[in-house]
């Protein structure tokens, strides 16, 4: 007997011993040229695996995976936590064996491949599957594996459309209870638990597998550019099953110990020398070679530890600058204590980028080229690691160390995020909004959401230190990133709220195409780059990047306004006179018109340029406060101790030059202490005294302050009384 399922799917349905020989049939003809998706339902199927032993010699015959959506997994994961208490209990367990037991082990054994799709993260997986059979129905035959007869429809229904009738074959099918492939028949599967998968209304799914859209109807397009590929590759997206329980280890090796390093199957001794760096998770030690040795501390010896270091030793990572594991390390007894790793130079970003005043020390001759090609560097080691699908995860300023702009070293790589172990830490400022708040070592970090923290480690070094989500009147940075809050203009867009202080400047000077365009839609919330899937990965900012760096080179830059070759420039970009008035880049800066200088007219003077007092800099007379630039105002000039509470308070080099300009000594209180003897000194002038013995007594350390003060109030008053005897003598 033979039975139309639609969309062109005659097939044979029977009973007996020639039900193998027809399955056999079945799956060798779907694996070797289909593309085989499948479904939540499916997957928490009672005799899913049955099914999967079936087709496992077919999909390794033809090397043909599953491909399961990322989607998928996520509900995957939403079953499993069942924090409404809403599915089944069984459904809760094949949900956790899915997740720890069946889908790694298919996935190591190229059963399946997890495929993220560029959806909305609040959508259903059915979209996923709507979306994909439209677009690849032309191309490939499709068959979709799933318990739920709405969305087999649904799927079929494609077939009738008119516009596609020329595409390629849609099955639909679903697993029975002895693990076979059976076609939907349009009616509801007899099964109680696979529904419960649909039946919540967190956003996953809605109840009994219902849909936002009507039969027949084509979902919206999704883009299909070469960033949005990138973000969505085929990769490890289930935490390893690897118990994090910690190992043996009687004594922890310290400095002028023995270790060994397993080397060709024979121990190599290795005394540790002098410790020269220490954390949280364990101490470096010098070795006498040019590998230095991380020792970690007792807590930090588990057995994921030591697995996720084995993996990386068997992985073929050679990159000059990547401090990658080259060794395992252990005690006399065998047991694992740490590994052996290139020795970094340099200074780390936070300490020799990052601060205006350091920056100017470290690196004296730098201009804004070499900042850019160190973003060119930085960028070309992340891009090695990528390639090798390997994310960072962690990836901040105090993991990269700098020796000049071509000369970059990669520390800590041990909690990189390798196949199935993640990365257990995070820096809240270079965290996706997607991912803040939740715990890292629960989950697999995605190419988008290292995007975020390749564009955010970017704009810091663009304006040395200074984080995208800073703003005037600020808020938490945190809170900032959650709501996509991004204060820096792009022509008219603007929330007005951008940063005093040079960093203004800086980015008037930064190119719209290049890098403002690129900032702005990726940090700010609803543009074209926020979402994590359309982020601009490591190749985009690398071709933006050089871009720049040719503009800055070829001498473009300099003709329109040398000062944006500078790394601090004091005012804003210069615009041409002749510029084009309809780019709104060029006819206003930071929401000020800027006049366009009529042709013969005299152009206004260069303000009068002096030496800055801490940085020597010549700034203009106009960006001096008491000599001191805007940019050093904020150094810390000396740090004391206050004489009345004992804490400590540092005096800025905007405060000391005041104090110096005013012919004042420099305070011995903090400014607590201060204001409120201020407070006090001003409640005893405005209360009347009945006995002036009782008057509060002044400390001995404000004296000379007070007596400063009377001086200088005695001498107006003489001043005044002797101007005022001119007047009237003249009078």
């Amino acid at each position: 007997m033979r039975k139309d399922v639609g969309g062109g799917e005659r097939v044979r349905v029977g009973t007996g011993r020639n039900m193998k020989e027809r399955q056999e049939k079945l799956l060798d003809m779907y694996f070797k040229d289909w593309k085989v998706f499948i479904d939540t339902c499916s997957l928490l199927k009672e005799a899913a695996p049955t099914f999967w032993e079936r087709a496992r010699p077919y999909i390794l015959k033809y090397n043909n995976p599953v491909i399961v959506p990322e989607r998928v997994l996520h509900e995957l994961q939403k079953i499993y936590r069942n924090a409404a208490g809403v599915y089944d209990p069984v459904d809760v367990r094949n949900a956790e064996r899915c997740l720890s037991e069946f889908l790694p082990r298919y996935q190591q054994e190229n059963l399946l491949e997890f495929r993220g799709e560029p959806v909305d993260r609040e959508g259903h997986a059915d979209n996923v599957f709507i979306t994909q059979f439209t677009r690849h129905r032309m191309t490939y035959n499709l068959l979709l594996i799933t318990q739920d007869a709405d969305l087999g429809a649904d799927i079929r229904n494609l077939v009738n459309q008119r516009s596609v009738q020329r595409g390629k074959k849609i099955h639909v099918r679903r697993i029975d209870g002895g693990g076979n492939l059976f076609p939907q028949d349009g009616k509801k599967p007899h099964t109680k638990r696979t529904d419960s998968a649909r039946a919540q209304t967190d956003g996953d799914r809605r109840p009994h597998g219902g849909h936002e859209h009507t039969a027949g109807q084509r979902p919206a397009p999704q883009r299909t550019d070469s960033r949005s590929s990138a973000m969505t590759t085929a990769r490890k997206t289930v935490v390893t099953a690897i118990a994090d329980d910690p190992l043996p280890a009687a004594h922890i090796p310290i400095e002028g110990e023995i270790v060994f390093r397993v080397q060709n199957g024979v121990p190599e001794r290795i005394r540790l020398g002098k410790e020269i760096g220490k954390g949280g998770e364990g101490r470096i030690y010098e070795t006498g070679t040019p590998y230095v040795a991380k020792i970690y501390a007792r807590d930090c010896l588990t057995v994921r530890r030591r697995e996720k270091i084995r993996r990386m030793l068997s992985c073929s990572i050679s990159c000059a600058g990547i401090c990658w594991p080259i060794a395992e390390l252990s005690d006399k007894s065998g047991n694992f204590v740490g590994y052996l790793m290139p020795r970094a130079q340099g200074q780390s970003l936070q300490i020799a980028v990052f601060s205006p005043r350091r920056l100017q020390r470290f690196f004296p001759h730098w201009k804004k080229v070499d900042l850019v090609i160190l973003c060119i560097t930085i960028l070309e080691k992340i891009k090695y690691l990528h390639d090798h699908d390997i994310l960072i995860g962690d990836l901040n300023d105090q993991n990269i160390l700098v020796v000049s702009a071509t000369e970059v070293y990669f520390v800590d790589t041990d909690s990189y995020q390798i196949e199935g172990f993640p990365c257990p830490v995070g820096t809240p400022v270079y965290t996706a909004p997607e991912v803040q708040g939740q715990p890292f070592s629960s989950f697999l970090r995605t190419k988008g959401n290292e995007a975020f923290a390749i564009a955010t480690l970017l704009f810091r070094i663009m304006l040395p230190g200074k984080t995208p989500y800073s703003q005037q009147g600020g808020n938490d940075l945190q809170e900032n990133i959650a709501r996509g809050d991004f204060s820096y203009p792009c022509g008219e867009n603007s929330n007005r709220r951008a940063p005093d202080g040079p960093w203004r400047f800086i980015w008037s000077h930064l190119p719209r195409r290049a890098m403002k365009e690129p900032f702005y839609q990726t940090f700010r919330k609803g543009e074209a780059h926020y979402e994590e899937c359309d982020r601009l990965d490591v190749n985009a900012w690398l071709a933006n990047l050089r871009e720049y760096k040719n503009l800055l080179t070829n001498g473009k830059y300099a003709e329109q306004d040398a000062l944006s070759l500078e790394i601090f420039p004091n005012r804003y970009k210069h615009i041409e006179p002749n510029a084009d008035a309809k780019s709104p880049q060029q006819t206003k800066t930071w929401g000020h018109s800027t006049p366009h200088t009529k042709s013969g007219a005299k152009q206004s003077k260069s303000p009068e340029k002096r030496p800055c007092r801490v940085c020597k800099s010549e700034v203009p007379v106009t960006q001096l406060d008491h000599g001191v630039c805007s940019l050093c105002r904020g150094e810390i000039y000396e740090w004391k101790q206050c004489r009345t509470c004992g804490s400590r308070f540092c005096i800025t080099a905007a405060e000391h030059a005041f104090f110096v300009d005013k012919g004042l000594a420099q305070p011995e209180n903090c400014r607590e202490c201060r204001e409120a003897r201020k407070k006090e000194r001003e409640t005893w002038l405005t209360t009347p005294q009945q006995n002036t013995s009782s008057r509060t007594p002044v400390p001995q350390s404000d004296r000379a302050e007070e007596s400063s003060s009377f001086e200088t109030v005695a001498g107006i008053g003489i001043g005044l009384a002797i101007a005022y005897a001119v007047v009237h003598f003249l009078l």
